[in-house]
């Protein structure tokens, strides 16, 4: 059985964020300096390995490179938009506020089926792009991992929430499994059983779409993190620009920040209407080339 940490509220740092316990029970805002320190990861080198022959110091190179991070000021920025996203996101979703159950009603009334017709704009969702090795996964998961707790349990409003979620698109670029992977992260997350019950032989990836919306409204998710996106290819896959507008939608309704990162390849799965929405979203998007910026300490 997986242990969820319950709530511990802080006094808000700015009167936004006052009486409102999804943000109040996050860590406090992290300065440059300490989130510098923070998302460090300097890899232990054994003496043993020093005196190696070439050839073998080589393979231990391997580990070394695998658990490297060197922070720069594209970090630091990057911890800044995904800070700001999901406050801001929080904002229209209090559950101390009497409108939260009605508004989760109005969740399941949301035909998210449509959605490819009609995204709109979505001002919190943004995008990650950079070539493959700049380390962009590396550095979005080392600041989702400065959240210490992924999930909190708020006894006072029996609500388990989920910080962020972060899926990987499947290799095979299929809109089916990536609404597979969904279920499976929360499962792993909080020990819910989404996936027996939402997954079934002959669900398709649009009957899923409104469950997707629904257990994203539950637990309050506050950043929906799409990896490797350049995988939903429209032309394997078949629904990828649905797909793609459905979280839109689900960003517009739902107000849950949403944040895509992938190669420069994933720039051709947008449509005119995601395009619009990139230059529309309020934390900019950011084009890293991590490892050629200077260190900040």
């Amino acid at each position: 059985m997986i242990k969820i940490h319950h709530a511990e509220y802080a006094d808000p740092e700015i009167e936004d964020y006052r009486d409102q316990p999804l943000i109040n029970a996050l860590p406090l805002l992290n300065s440059p300096q300490n989130t510098a320190k923070e998302l460090n990861r300097y890899p232990k080198v054994r003496d043993s390995e020093k005196t190696l022959p070439g050839y073998i110091r080589r393979h231990a190179m391997m580990r070394i490179l695998d658990g490297f991070l060197y922070p720069t000021k594209a970090h630091l920025q990057l911890e800044q938009m995904i800070s700001g996203m999901i406050r801001r996101g929080y904002l229209g979703r209090n559950i101390a506020s009497i409108d939260y159950q009605r508004n989760l009603l109005d969740v399941d009334n949301v035909d998210f089926s449509a959605a490819s017709r009609n995204a709109g704009s979505a001002a919190l969702a943004t995008t990650v792009i950079g070539c493959s090795g700049t380390g962009k996964t590396t550095a979005v998961q080392a600041i989702l991992d400065s959240y210490k707790h992924q999930a909190i349990y708020h006894p006072e409003y029996q609500h388990t929430q989920l910080v962020w979620l972060k899926i990987d698109c499947p290799h095979d670029g299929s809109a089916k499994s990536l609404c597979i992977h969904f279920f499976r992260a929360v499962d792993d997350a909080i020990g819910s059983d989404y996936e027996m019950l939402y997954v079934k032989s002959r669900s398709s990836a649009e009957s899923m779409l409104g469950d997707i919306a629904r257990v994203c409204a539950l637990h309050s998710i506050g950043i929906l993190v799409i990896d490797e996106i350049q995988h939903l290819n429209a032309a394997r896959s078949g629904g990828a620009t649905k797909l793609l507008n459905f979280f839109v939608t689900l960003t517009n309704v739902i107000k849950i920040p949403l944040l895509f990162i992938g190669t420069p390849n994933a720039l051709e799965l947008f449509s005119p209407t995601m395009r619009s929405a990139r230059r529309a979203a309020q934390f900019g998007n950011l084009n890293l080339h991590l490892r050629r910026e200077k260190q900040v300490g």
